[in-house]
């Protein structure tokens, strides 16, 4: 069989589990969607912001709490060793929540300091359920994805959505700002955790029983030492890039300008993550298995599909920010202030998510410079910013920085792979053509309720039009 039928072949093979994985995501993310107007008029920014630091604070440890042994999960050979993989994580996840626990119980002051909002202190005592609970939810994908039950996981997606926002509408804390909004996050992670849990037990409870043993979790440990000591600092080094605007920025200009960048932010990653972590988890799990001339072409194919479908949703956000008071309630207008550059951000970040798999091809010390770089640049720019006196410019030279490091890592996949010019035309060209289709509706029109019709119509051709193309671009052919 000719490489071009080996590509077509595992892509469609993905296709299918993508799909799966983005519907669920997707009726997570519309749940949001849905309900933001009405979260917006119940939670003012500083709420979100006071949010944002809990969660940021959490989110450090998180990515590191089961010492990434769950990346192993989906690579390693046999089922035994993925069992003991999930066990070890598991409990390493439990661990990280007592040390986080410990850290809390010694800065709870600092804090509660930094959140700049009365009542805050008492709160933070629940981060290490927190990272526990989010530590253990992505283990359990990780198992989910080794066994190919991506509906498993879409549902529990959706659960965790539906679960969050109905506590913080209709919970009994609904009333108490910031309060509400962590707790609601706390139930979503729980009902997550708790559904994939149990619909893992019920289909491999007795092999994961069977063959769980300590000695043989303590030789994989070993086995995948490097893997974890790779990895980790990397993956610090990102988390605290990407976590560290909203501890900074609440620290100097207060927690409702966080709030804003908070929100600005979830709302252009929601089309994007739809994709992005469907294609993440599904191609992670699978990757590794092929030669290497097959990954290139296969996360070159990825890079593809991404950048034009995350195009034209990113550049609706930016373009129509003016109507963030109207849509949100007045005092989230100044979303518009911040949206364009985030939109910049968010895209090239989706891209450059979608398509890293530096630990499946072995670039451990790629990855360690990538994301000290990416810290550097956040903080030199944050630094640059605050002198100006503006929350607003310090937020969008964040975003610029930000982006312009996320465009160096696609120039070097672009590069490893032999495909440079082809990834920067992907990028270019799918912001082009929204943009084109975009702007004669953001000229022309100014009411409210008729550009969402034009945009929606707009959305439509532009997707019919990527239909189309793939028709063209992929059509079936003989094996060699």
């Amino acid at each position: 069989m000719a490489l071009a039928d080996v590509v077509t072949s595992a892509f469609s093979t993905k296709r299918g589990n993508v799909l799966k994985l983005m519907s669920g995501t997707a009726l997570a993310q519309a749940v949001l969607v849905i309900s933001a107007p009405l979260l917006t008029r119940l939670y003012g920014p500083g709420d979100y912001g006071v949010a944002g630091i809990y969660i940021s604070i959490a989110a450090v440890a998180t990515v590191v709490a089961a010492w990434r042994y769950e990346l192993a999960i989906p690579l390693t050979r046999g089922d035994a060793d993925a069992a003991n993989l999930l066990c070890l994580s598991l409990g390493l996840c439990v661990g990280m929540g007592l040390a986080t626990g410990a850290v809390v119980f010694v800065l709870r002051d600092q804090i509660a300091s930094v959140a700049g909002m009365p009542g805050f202190a008492a709160w933070v005592w629940l981060i290490p359920g927190s990272v526990t609970l989010a530590g253990s939810l992505r283990v359990l994908g990780f198992w989910s994805s080794r066994r190919g039950e991506f509906g498993r996981v879409a549902v529990s997606r959706v659960a965790q959505s539906v679960t969050a926002i109905g506590a913080q509408l209709l919970g009994p804390l609904r009333a108490s700002g910031f309060v509400g909004l962590i707790t609601g996050q706390i139930a979503g992670q729980l009902a997550g955790a708790g559904l994939l849990a149990i619909r893992i037990g019920r289909a491999d409870g007795r092999l994961i029983l069977t063959n769980a043993r300590s000695l043989k979790m303590i030789a994989l440990a070993r086995r995948y030492r490097l893997l974890a000591l790779s990895t980790v600092p990397t993956a610090l080094l990102n988390s605290a890039s990407g976590n560290l605007l909203p501890i900074a920025v609440s620290a100097k200009f207060g927690p409702a300008v966080v709030g804003l960048f908070l929100f600005a932010q979830q709302l252009l990653l929601l089309p994007a993550s739809i994709l992005t972590s469907s294609v993440w988890d599904v191609t992670h799990a699978e990757i590794g298995k092929l030669p290497p001339a097959q990954r290139s072409a296969v996360l070159a194919r990825v890079h593809q599909s991404v950048c034009a479908i995350c195009a034209f949703p990113v550049a609706a956000v930016a373009l129509f920010g003016h109507f963030s008071g109207a849509v949100l309630g007045s005092h989230w207008s100044d979303l518009e202030r911040i949206l364009p550059a985030i939109a910049v951000m968010v895209f090239l970040n989706a891209v450059s998510n979608a398509t890293s798999y530096f630990a499946a091809f072995g670039y451990y010390a790629a990855e360690s410079i990538a994301n000290a770089s990416l810290l550097a640049i956040r903080v030199a720019a944050l630094m640059v910013g605050a002198q100006t006196g503006s929350a607003f410019a310090a937020i969008n030279m964040y975003a610029g920085a930000s982006a312009v490091a996320y465009l160096g890592i696609n120039v070097f996949w672009g590069v490893k792979l032999g495909r440079l010019g082809e990834f920067l035309r992907n990028l270019l060209t799918n912001l082009l053509i929204a943009a084109a289709i975009l702007l004669p509706v953001r000229a022309l029109v100014s009411d409210l309720w008729v550009t969402v019709l034009l945009g929606t119509l707009s959305g439509v051709a532009y997707y019919g039009r990527l239909l189309w193309l793939e028709r063209r671009r992929s059509p079936s052919q003989p094996a060699a």
